[in-house]
């Protein structure tokens, strides 16, 4: 560098010492790197654990599903524009008739709201409890000799979901996604004893932290002909994250092993109402040891491991 350019080196004060500014972007790039990568939030009580409202979140800060966005904002603008043209028609040529196909579409536009809504669920805390994975009604609570991905006995609680049911699914526990397995099928009415085994649906089998298998069942139903899961396996999820979702009437099962030996117990009953997310389907009790033989033997379904 020539003179010029050294009378400016000499110019510039200690701390503006290029070697200086050098030196301090150095220090701050080794504290960045060495700082411990931020742990992924876990819900406590009263937490909400779903999108929130950043990237991928739903409409009006998730108050409607991400799972159906598209959809939700694809039927909204048909019927908004349908009913002002039916409402135009109605003032300008005076056709009763399209007041009554302005109401209709006012009512339907109603009924998809409601359907994509996701209401705020308060996560109940506690390690050993599980919860719904869906609203509706409790259907079935049955021991089985062995279950998928959990490869042993297991208590099933199936949950049917009305269209008028919230069709949020969520997280049972919180995990690791381990299994997920997506079997065609037919769509008998999910309140069928034999939908289960024909009908089209979805596995997502969770590992605890402690190592513990639960799965999750989607069901498709005689409407639902949509299942909604972007779950991919390796994903961590926190209890109560609202992970997928079916369309219009379904069907949701929650398979639960013992923990370490110490038994699963069911706390609701055929009949029960449930909310996704917050009520207690049950809970691992205490410690105990394993009852010799309790792996029973079977075959697993089309999605068996």
């Amino acid at each position: 560098m020539g003179a010029g350019g050294d009378d400016l080196h000499g110019a510039l004060p200690p701390d503006a010492h290029p070697g200086g500014v050098s030196v301090k972007l150095a220090e701050e790039r080794q504290r960045f790197e060495s700082a411990p990568a931020p742990a992924t939030p876990t819900p406590a009580s009263g937490a909400r654990a779903d999108s929130g409202a950043g990237p991928g979140a739903g409409l009006c800060g998730d108050r409607f599903t991400r799972h159906g966005t598209s959809t939700l904002l694809g039927a909204s603008t048909i019927l908004i524009v349908a009913s002002a043209a039916a409402l135009t028609l109605a003032v300008r040529a005076e056709f009763v008739a399209a007041w009554y196909a302005a109401g209709a579409c006012v009512i339907c536009w109603l009924v998809v709201l409601s359907f994509f809504r996701n209401p705020r669920r308060t996560i109940p805390a506690g390690d050993a409890l599980v919860l719904s994975a869906a609203d509706g009604v409790v259907t079935d609570v049955t021991p089985v000799e062995r279950e998928t991905f959990i490869d042993g006995p297991a208590v099933r609680i199936g949950v049917f979901l009305s269209v008028f049911n919230v069709h949020v699914n969520r997280a049972p526990v919180a995990g690791i996604v381990r299994h997920l397995c997506h079997r065609p099928g037919a769509f008998a009415s999910a309140t069928s004893k034999r939908a289960r085994e024909s009908n089209e649906c979805q596995e997502i089998g969770i590992e605890t932290p402690a190592g513990t298998r639960v799965l999750v069942r989607q069901i498709a139903g005689l409407i639902a002909r949509r299942i909604v899961c972007p779950l991919r396996e390796g994903d961590a999820i926190a209890k109560g994250f609202d992970f997928g979702m079916i369309r219009f009437g379904s069907r949701t099962e929650v398979s639960v092993p013992a923990r370490d030996g110490a038994r699963f117990r069911c706390a609701v009953s055929p009949g029960d109402k449930v909310k996704g997310g917050s009520t207690v389907l049950g809970e691992w009790e205490g410690r105990a040891p394993p009852e010799p033989g309790a792996r029973g033997k079977g075959t697993g379904d089309a999605c068996g491991r």
